[in-house]
């Protein structure tokens, strides 16, 4: 799903030049960037360690992907309502 999301923000992000110009619209792409590659490695390093991965560190990656995901929405939520994307007036 994250692939799919990935290229609707992109085409958007490539396409208008508007958006390109909001500071909120760079902030929502590389964090998602970020988050979606830190659950790839924590999901690779799950697999090659089992178990033994998952307490403590696999928790903590899982969190602090939590988090950045709720900063990533509020920025999305910002380019919306604050920036008007993808809002027709």
């Amino acid at each position: 799903m994250a692939a799919l999301a990935a290229t609707a923000g992109l085409t958007d992000f490539l396409g208008e030049p508007r958006v390109r110009a909001l500071r909120a619209a760079w902030h929502h792409m590389i964090g998602n960037i970020v988050a979606v590659l830190a659950e790839i490695v924590n999901l690779w390093q799950r697999l090659e360690q089992g178990d033994a991965f998952v307490v403590p560190t696999g928790l903590v990656v899982s969190a602090g992907v939590t988090l950045l995901l709720l900063y990533n929405g509020w920025r999305g939520w910002e380019m919306v309502y604050r920036g008007r994307v993808g809002v027709a007036d």
